[in-house]
């Protein structure tokens, strides 16, 4: 349990400053996993943030931890907040999107979970 808590605490460091591989706005669009649904990621004057359409009021701050991963914390804060990795590929775009909770005692185990980019549909016409 301490080093629960211990963790807890220490998750609003950050490892060391190691800049993402894309500009933010690379991260930009919707994801989803079979189970879980969809996440939207989107960036606005340099902050990004990640809604849940399926999940009605619950957005979530994401900031920038080390490399490709970015820390989110949630508008509720009954939500413990999680740890978003985005893996790159060999053409330098997101292919998929991982997530894990910061605590070891998080309600809810997104280590499951693999998000990966949703196409845009085409334009009519």
């Amino acid at each position: 349990m301490r080093q629960a808590i211990t963790m807890l605490q220490a998750s609003g460091s950050s490892p060391g400053k190691v800049e993402p591989p894309l500009p933010l706005t690379a991260y930009s669009g919707s994801y989803a996993d079979p189970w879980f649904g969809t996440i939207t990621v989107s960036e606005r004057d340099g902050k990004m943030l990640v809604t849940f359409p399926h999940w009605p009021g619950i957005k979530a701050d994401v900031a920038h931890w080390t490399r490709d991963t970015f820390q989110v914390r949630f508008n509720d804060r009954s939500v413990e907040p999680v740890l978003m990795t985005f893996q790159i590929g060999a053409e330098g775009k997101v292919e998929r999107v991982k997530m894990r909770a910061v605590s070891p005692l998080a309600r809810f185990d997104y280590r499951d979970l693999e998000f990966t980019p949703v196409a845009a549909s085409a334009p009519a016409g």
